[in-house]
């Protein structure tokens, strides 16, 4: 065999790989969490919600009491106040919503996210799946998914004298990069 045969089998071979490579498909990568928490909500109505819309006091907090991050590794904890009125039934608890929150960091340092919140009834419990976007602070850009599952135990209060005043749940937070 010539150099010259050589040197085309070497073209040829290298010229395939590179073909090879553009067509093969690659492994789908998942977004790896900059940062995940777990936690809890509490949410208060006052009044308490029943089957009729009515406005309402709503306040609470969230907790995320244990976070971890690789590459974020200063922040643990958050908490999250907030406190507004709505018009609000039992009924609308599985209705989308829309808000912006501030979280406070364990390390002095806040995020503020713009969030959609999407709840269904699975099985015997309301589950919602909030999400949103990091509009500044800590985090700015990062998209961040939470769920919060709520039992059905407790929605059975919408029935009781007084109505629903209070729930609360476990909650996930993931925030991530697109």
């Amino acid at each position: 065999m010539t150099f010259r045969t050589q040197l085309r089998r070497v073209a040829t071979t290298a010229v395939s790989l590179c073909l090879l490579s553009l067509i093969a498909p690659t492994p789908a990568r998942a977004t790896p969490a900059l940062v995940a928490c777990v936690g809890d909500i509490e949410v208060n109505f006052s009044p308490g919600l029943s089957y009729t819309t009515q406005t309402v006091a709503v306040s609470g907090v969230e907790t995320a009491s244990t976070c971890t991050s690789l590459t974020h590794p200063n922040l643990h904890s958050f908490t999250a106040p907030f406190a507004g009125n709505t018009e609000r039934s039992c009924l609308s608890l599985l209705a989308e919503g829309n808000g912006d929150e501030t979280l406070y960091w364990d390390n002095s340092t806040t995020s503020h996210w713009d969030w959609t919140s999407h709840p269904t009834q699975t099985g015997s419990a309301l589950v919602v799946v909030t999400t949103g976007l990091i509009t500044s602070g800590t985090l700015t850009g990062a998209t961040v998914t939470q769920e919060l599952v709520v039992t059905a135990s407790t929605l059975d209060a919408c029935t009781q004298p007084g109505g629903l005043t209070q729930l609360q749940g476990p909650s996930t937070w993931q925030f991530t990069r697109l």
